[in-house]
């Protein structure tokens, strides 16, 4: 199990020069710009026949360091885990943090937690008839986390915002009640913020790379979302709010290409059309 940079995507823009950009889509996952917030990914490796599982912290990079303990023994009697490579990530700070209702400071509002998730498994292949050269396979797949619903990635087709807000302190199902903790644990957030990989046909001794990162299905619901009217000032404030830290330079920048290029495509659509 290899460590590797495990992310968040958030996704927004202000008026202006951080407009919120048209989206380009590619298998109806949206590629426009992105801001990446770490997060912490944990892997539990469960061996058949292997009493002893073990859990690997794969976030590294990003300014996170690993874990002293990175391997932990595990109890399978006790884990009641299948056999297989069970993922679980806890999500950002600054999304987890309730704000006061400023009509009733006994209340807080948590936001809204990503609802779709990619999963990535890469690894290396020596290819056939050489001994030294290698090629990465990979395999990918899309949890819809207010469905609870895993579809390999070649497969998912976007249907459109979800309805089941999930928070901190809420996983979207009306059926549990508000807890603080659920998602600290794999059971509580099993299917949720988890995924149960079992690899297949991997040579062996293949390191396995595993990214996961995440989005809205509402885009409104992001943190770093801009309505119209928003100006730059006010949405780096709320950067700073969240803790969270950017290149302004550096976003500019790619704003004003992305702009370019979106203004030259409308451009090219609209050229054949006679008013």
């Amino acid at each position: 199990m290899k460590t590797n940079n495990e992310k968040t995507n958030s996704k927004g823009g202000a008026k202006n020069s951080l407009s919120n950009p048209l989206g380009h889509k590619r298998g109806d996952i949206p590629t426009e710009l992105r801001i990446l917030v770490p997060m912490d990914l944990q892997a539990y490796v469960v061996h058949s026949g292997n009493r002893v599982d073990h859990r690997k912290d794969l976030s590294d990079g990003m300014g996170m360091k690993e874990s002293k303990s990175s391997y932990e023994e595990i109890d399978k009697e006790t884990s009641g885990l299948e056999d297989g490579i069970h993922l679980h990530w806890s999500l950002p700070d600054a999304l987890l943090v309730g704000r006061p209702n400023p009509e009733n400071e006994k209340e807080h509002t948590f936001p809204s937690l990503p609802d779709r998730w990619i999963i990535v498994r890469q690894w290396s292949e020596t290819l056939p008839d050489s001994n030294f050269q290698k090629c990465w396979r990979h395999e990918a797949w899309v949890l819809d986390s207010s469905s609870k619903i895993v579809t390999s990635h070649n497969q998912w087709i976007e249907s459109g915002p979800s309805s089941t807000r999930i928070t901190a302190i809420d996983d979207g199902d009306p059926e549990t009640e508000e807890d603080l903790a659920w998602l600290e644990t794999y059971d509580g957030a099993n299917g949720i913020f988890t995924f149960h990989d079992t690899p297949e046909n991997i040579p062996s001794g293949a390191t396995l790379n595993y990214m996961v990162a995440g989005w809205y299905s509402d885009k409104t619901q992001d943190p770093l979302f801009a309505e119209q009217g928003t100006t730059e000032e006010s949405w780096f404030e709320n950067i700073d709010t969240l803790g969270w830290s950017v290149d302004a330079k550096e976003i500019l920048t790619q704003v004003s290409r992305l702009h370019t290029t979106t203004s030259r495509q409308e451009e090219n659509q609209n050229g054949g059309v006679v008013g």
